[in-house]
């Protein structure tokens, strides 16, 4: 029997909407005859995990028997849509025909009726919609129920890696609508500002927390999840032009956020607040002070320092290979060396400092009375801003720090 010539299109996964399906056992190729023709507003694929699951459950029709027989040798029916995108007032129309065409071609049918049965595009009452709420509820607070029910869609073929891509697209569009999260957003407000839900909610959360293995395989999924998205942060960031579009993207937020007046302002007031906390710059001072004895015993270590060499040599090479980032680079020491020629001496002992850094940090130590920053009564040096002993003495002090 040639069904080729019946069919329309194969397996569709797209949105839910009517469509006509037959299903057939699959040990007879792609010749075998229809078994039973049915009709779905899901996607067919959806449809026949709800065959497999009403007859696993003890469904007495002869479609179920069948399907029973097929699991028994560890085989399960196939599926093909028809037609698609079928108008609601046609589609039972749609399945008699296809039925009497396929009865009329000898297919050995489980269909015990001509077809058009059921209500398509009826629309339940409220009163029905609550009950069924209800009954659902019921049904996944039960400890018993709610295991069977994690287990049958657990071990259903609808959760392969195409579906779940498929449901993920549809999701994806569903929440970029507008008016879908809307609607969404104020569903879940009605919902959570019923008392007797968000009670019967946090009773269900409790129950579950307070399960020791709940608790270790949720522990575990989170690391696992947690392991997995920085495996493919790390493998995203290897890539050059993700480093370079990600790098730009950070460039432009920051330079946005410090060109606007209100963000500096803002900043800058926030920081002198911590700042003026004497507690808050003494927590820091022991913490950079503890960093500093950390760092200084770090680099003791010669293999240590003989690897960060190397790491900086390797950096340095790579970066200046660039010619973009090696113009960057020439540019930089061009300004720097013309800020370094053109700098005046110091205010007080008229010494060339030769660069910005060292001659603010110069100014700031030096004093205009031409005396010792410490003992304030010996003459200082001309190269330093401490008398000769002072100077000595803190040479020994930094030494011993050293050895200790």
């Amino acid at each position: 029997m040639d069904i080729n010539s019946c069919m329309n299109k194969e397996i569709s996964e797209g949105l839910p909407e009517s469509r006509i399906y037959f299903l057939y056992d699959p040990r007879d190729g792609s010749q075998a005859p229809p078994r039973y023709v049915g009709k779905t507003s899901k996607t067919v694929r959806r449809r026949l995990t709800q065959h497999i699951g009403a007859a696993r459950k003890g469904d007495t029709t002869y479609r179920s028997h069948w399907i029973r027989s097929l699991l028994a040798q560890e085989c399960k029916p196939e599926i093909v849509c028809l037609e698609d995108d079928i108008p609601e007032n046609l589609v039972n129309d749609r399945e008699k025909y296809w039925i009497a065409v396929f009865r009329s071609l000898g297919a050995p049918l489980t269909n015990l009726t001509d077809g058009g049965d059921g209500t398509p595009g009826r629309k339940m009452t409220e009163h029905e919609r609550q009950r069924v709420i209800a009954m659902q509820v019921e049904r996944w607070s039960n400890p018993k129920s709610r295991a069977i029910l994690v287990k049958s869609i657990r071990d259903s073929d609808r959760w392969t890696q195409q579906t779940r891509l498929q449901q993920s697209d549809q999701m994806n569009k569903l929440w970029s609508d507008v008016d879908f999260r809307r609607r969404a957003r104020e569903g879940m407000r009605r919902s959570w500002s019923d008392p007797q839900h968000r009670s019967l909610m946090i009773e269900l959360a409790e129950a579950r927390w307070k399960n020791p293995e709940f608790k270790a395989s949720w522990w575990d999924a989170y690391l696992a999840a947690k392991e997995s998205q920085r495996a493919g942060l790390r493998r995203a960031w290897t890539d050059l032009s993700y480093r370079a579009t990600k790098s730009a993207q950070a460039s432009i937020q920051m330079s946005k956020h410090w060109e606007d007046p209100k963000n500096r302002a803002a900043m800058s007031g926030k920081q002198k607040r911590v700042w003026s906390d004497p507690a808050y710059r003494e927590r820091r001072k022991g913490i950079s002070q503890a960093q500093g004895l950390k760092m200084s015993e770090v680099w003791k270590d010669p293999v240590f320092r003989e690897n960060q060499s190397k790491k900086q040599s390797t950096a340095a090479r790579k970066r200046m290979s660039d010619p973009v980032e090696k113009e960057k680079q020439q540019r930089r020491m061009a300004k720097a060396r013309e800020s370094w020629v053109n700098l005046p001496p110091c205010q007080h002992c008229g010494r060339q400092i030769p660069s910005p850094a060292a001659l603010a940090n110069h100014v700031r130590k030096c004093g205009g009375d031409g005396k010792c920053r410490i003992c304030r009564s010996a003459p200082r040096l001309d190269n330093r801003t401490l008398c000769n002993e002072c100077f000595k003495k803190s040479d020994r002090d930094r030494r011993q720090k050293r050895k200790n």
